[in-house]
């Protein structure tokens, strides 16, 4: 045991928890910026999660809705823009960073999130509406002048994420299947699979050959980029890799006091082999 495991595990002990380690419970947030795609589409980054903002005259359709005061944001500019329309809430991933602002809109139209358990889903939001449909198979939808194929990905970054793909702008929408040079959440305890989630990954991109890739956080990305993080896992997850040549491969950025690639290889790995100081 490392000298950093080391303060983990008594500072659980001290807690009296069964985990060595506790996050804080304040979210970091990323600063929230507004980007447009087209005159129809625009992006809400930042926050705790990228999310999508899709509209015609008569629909609007926002996938994930953020956490926190950047869910605030979102929704103020959503209240000011599309005024008395309701919005249709597609949520990627079944997490408070994903859709802890679905709260901010009760009359929603529909809301669709991964299928996970009631207990799961009362856990992260306890007064969930009747609204609410999981998505237990794939479906394809015909809203705000798109084509959107919601695809449920099961047992690989959790129980189940939905991959979300807008036909005529060849955009794939990842959730917390993908972060783009950001060392990623791991949910070891909720279904994670790193081999069904490269496997899956893989499968998405060869099935729709998307042009831009959104993550649950960092830059908007393309093919290169999803590659790289799949190289990541790979190299996370293979024994025969060293944690020092992880360490020079990918000095990414980390979600302060949530995310690390120390924390991360320790919960790929059931045998690490070696450290490099730090």
């Amino acid at each position: 045991m490392i000298f950093k495991e080391w303060i983990r595990f008594v500072y659980g002990m001290a807690m009296g928890t069964s985990v060595p380690y506790i996050k804080p419970t304040n979210r970091f947030m990323w600063p929230t910026a507004l980007k447009t795609i087209d005159d129809h589409m625009s992006l809400f980054l930042g926050g705790s999660v990228v999310c999508g903002i899709l509209h015609d005259k008569n629909q609007v359709v926002l996938i994930n809705t953020n956490s926190g005061p950047a869910a605030s944001q979102l929704h103020q500019y959503i209240e000011k823009k599309f005024k008395a329309t309701t919005p249709t809430l597609f949520n990627t991933t079944a997490s408070k960073d994903f859709f802890d602002g679905n709260k901010l809109y009760p009359s929603a139209n529909q809301i669709y999130l991964p299928n996970v358990s009631d207990q799961a889903l009362h856990h992260e939001w306890q007064n969930s509406p009747a609204t609410v449909t999981k998505m237990v198979n794939e479906r394809t939808f015909e809203i705000a002048g798109e084509t959107l194929v919601v695809v449920p990905i099961l047992e690989s970054a959790s129980h189940c994420d939905l991959a979300i793909y807008l036909k005529s702008r060849k955009i794939l929408f990842l959730g917390g299947l993908f972060y783009n040079r950001i060392h990623p959440f791991l949910r070891p305890l909720d279904g994670m699979n790193v081999a069904n989630w490269i496997r899956n990954l893989d499968a998405l991109m060869g099935r729709f050959q998307p042009e831009t890739i959104i993550p649950a956080e960092g830059d908007l990305a393309g093919p290169a980029e999803l590659k790289e993080f799949v190289d990541y896992l790979k190299a996370l997850s293979n024994p025969k890799i060293e944690f020092s040549d992880c360490r020079k491969t990918y000095d990414w950025l980390e979600i302060p006091g949530q995310t690390s690639l120390e924390e991360n290889f320790d919960l790929l790995r059931e045998n690490i082999k070696s450290f490099t100081k730090f």
